[in-house]
C-alpha cells in the first residue's frame, strides 16, 4: 500500500513522546528493528540519542558554536543537496524530520541579533527590533514551505514545544498552541495538514491510576490542533500511548491509509 505524504506537526510539554512519535517512522520500538523506511531527521536539538534511531538517519544541524548566524546557511544547504539528489532521480525519502522548530527559531533569532549588532552597534546582540522579527519569520515559513511533501516527495514531521497562553489577557486565543514566537506563530497552520497536541494525561484513580501520553486529533480542549481528513473521519479524536507501548508513526498511518492522495 503506498504510503500517503503529508506535512505533521506535533507540539507538546517536555516529555510527552513528540521525538518518540518522529524517531518511530524509523524505528520500531518493540523490536528494535528498522522499519524500512528511508529518510532523514534534521537534528536541531541534539536529544535523539536515546531513542534507538540509526546514525545514518541523523543529521546534525546545529551550527558551531559561537555562530548562530550559520543556522540558515545550514539548513538550506542540505535542502538543496537533497533537491539535487531529487532532481536525479535518486529520491525522495519517505520522512523527512525536524527536530524541533522552536529550537530552530531560537538559533535563527540568535544569529539575525548577532548580525544586526554587527552591522548597527546600537542593536542589542540577543533582542530583535520588530522589523527583524518580521524577516526571521519570512526566513522559516520560506524553508518550511520548500520542506513540504509537494516539493520533497517525503511525509514531513516537525515537532515543537508548546506555549501556554491561557494565562496572558492580551491574547485573544488563550490555548496551548505550538511555541513559535512572532507573526509566524498565528499563520504556522498554513504550513501543516495535521497539528497534533499531545499530554501527559492521568486516567483513572487510586491504585489504578496511570499516565498516558494523549495525542489530539480534535480540539476538543484548550489546545491548537488541524486535521485536513476530519470530515471524512479516518482519524479518532485521540489516541493514547504509554512508554512501553508508545503512539507510532505506523498507528497514524494505519488510520490515514492511501485514499488520500499527497499533501500539496
Amino acid at each position: 500500500m503506498l504510503e500517503a505524504k503529508h506535512a505533521y506537526l506535533i507540539h507538546g510539554d517536555e516529555g510527552t513522546g513528540k521525538s518518540a512519535l518522529l524517531a518511530s517512522a524509523f524505528v520500531n520500538y518493540k523490536t528494535g528493528e528498522p522499519t524500512g523506511r528511508t529518510g532523514r531527521i534534521l537534528d536541531i536539538e541534539g536529544r535523539l540519542g536515546h531513542l534507538q534511531v540509526p546514525p545514518n538517519i541523523l543529521e546534525d544541524m546545529r551550527p558551531d558554536y559561537g555562530k548562530p548566524e550559520k543556522t540558515v546557511d545550514k539548513l538550506r544547504t542540505w535542502l538543496k543537496g537533497y533537491r539535487r539528489s531529487l532532481d536525479k532521480g535518486e529520491l525522495p525519502y519517505d520522512v523527512i524530520g525536524l527536530d524541533s522548530i522552536t529550537e530552530l527559531q531560537f538559533l535563527l533569532r540568535l544569529g539575525m541579533a548577532k548580525e544586526a549588532a554587527s552591522e548597527n552597534p546600537k542593536e542589542d546582540e540577543e533582542v530583535l527590533s520588530q522589523r527583524s522579527w518580521g524577516i526571521l519569520g519570512d526566513r522559516l515559513a520560506y524553508d518550511i514551505g520548500y520542506m513540504r511533501p509537494r516539493y520533497t516527495g517525503a511525509n514531513l514531521i516537525v515537532t515543537a514545544y508548546s506555549q501556554d497562553d491561557r494565562d496572558n489577557p492580551k491574547v485573544l486565543e488563550a490555548i496551548k498552541r505550538p511555541s513559535i514566537q512572532g507573526g509566524l506563530a498565528d499563520k504556522i497552520g498554513h504550513f501543516f495538514d495535521f497539528i497534533i497536541y499531545v499530554e501527559n494525561k492521568r486516567i483513572g484513580r487510586g491504585d489504578d491510576a496511570r499516565v498516558v501520553h494523549r495525542y489530539h486529533f480534535a480540539p476538543s480542549g484548550d489546545f491548537k490542533t488541524k486535521n485536513i481528513l476530519e470530515h471524512e473521519g479516518r482519524l479518532p479524536a485521540y489516541l493514547d500511548g504509554t512508554a512501553e507501548n508508545p503512539v507510532t508513526f505506523d498507528m497514524i498511518q494505519q488510520y490515514i491509509g492511501d485514499k488520500s492522495g499527497e499533501s500539496n
